[in-house]
């Protein structure tokens, strides 16, 4: 199991340079996965102005969906009591991911609150006539986050700035090599895994049927990639479906681009311009 240390609100806040009023609330999602080479993935992201940040990350597999739950209670557990509101928590409720939501209502009333499944095959189109399905639609807003520049990674080079490790120092939690490693999202991840799967998913939309746009299945994306599950970018975009947790309002985006495309086109610019995008 793979997984990053959260710091408390009081010294993380200031470090990203949040509005002092921004208050400690955490969301999260989680992709499901079982064994062989398939992941299970969860995040954690802050919701602030400007930007959204991405600060927390476990990693696991090979496990079955009771270990699932138990990684999943004991980690948000850890993050609340190091001070950290959450809001919700959504998990892809089909197939492996129904028992582990059913494992994690049964654990306790504060999970059976905080839990919301999500069945990404349902169709949209009632709410959202853009989009074939669920997963198409909060695929596609995630492909949003990265074109407005409204999402960042907590990584090592924003662990790295002098006046991040300030803060902390100031804070009594000094950052030295070994315990900013254990911070944020590691390079490995955002720069390898998630760019990859993110600029290789495609999506189509067929204006004559009007089905509106669906992005390929897990099914579809190993069969042509020969590769595993795009379980990191399934989790992330869970992690930002603000709409289907009936919290926030969709932002439309009336571009209208069709044919097949990568859903996250712009994470090449976004990982050339690392610096300036996640620093600013």
């Amino acid at each position: 199991m793979q997984y990053s240390i959260l710091p408390p609100p009081s010294v993380l806040l200031p470090a990203l340079g949040c509005h002092p009023d921004t208050p400690p609330i955490l969301v999260g999602g989680t992709d499901i996965a079982r064994f062989g080479a398939n992941v299970s993935m969860m995040y954690l992201r802050l919701r602030s102005r400007p930007r959204n940040w991405i600060v927390s990350f476990c990693r696991w597999s090979g496990t079955d969906t009771y270990y699932s739950a138990a990684v999943i209670t004991s980690y948000l557990e850890e993050v609340e009591r190091a001070g950290w509101i959450l809001e919700w928590f959504c998990i892809d409720a089909i197939g492996l991911g129904a028992g582990t939501v059913d494992a994690l209502w049964n654990s306790s009333r504060r999970m059976k609150d905080l839990i919301r499944p999500i069945n990404v095959s349902i169709p949209s189109k009632a709410v959202s006539p853009r989009f074939r399905n669920v997963r198409s639609e909060i695929a596609w807003n995630t492909r949003q986050f990265f074109r407005t520049y409204s999402i960042a990674f907590l990584n090592q080079i924003w662990l790295d700035k002098p006046a991040v490790r300030r803060v902390f120092a100031d804070a009594g939690f000094p950052l030295t090599d070994r315990t900013a490693g254990r911070l944020g999202i590691p390079d490995w991840l955002g720069s390898e895994r998630l760019r990859e799967q993110a600029t290789t998913l495609l999506y189509k939309a067929d204006e004559m049927s009007q089905s509106g746009i669906q992005v390929e299945s897990k099914e579809q994306f190993k069969l042509r990639t020969e590769q595993s599950s795009p379980d990191e970018f399934d989790a992330l975009a869970l992690t930002l479906n603000d709409r289907w947790s009936g919290l926030e309002d969709r932002k439309a985006d009336n571009r209208g681009d069709f044919g097949a495309q990568s859903v996250a086109a712009l994470w090449q610019l976004q990982a050339q311009m690392r610096g300036s995008i996640i620093g600013r």
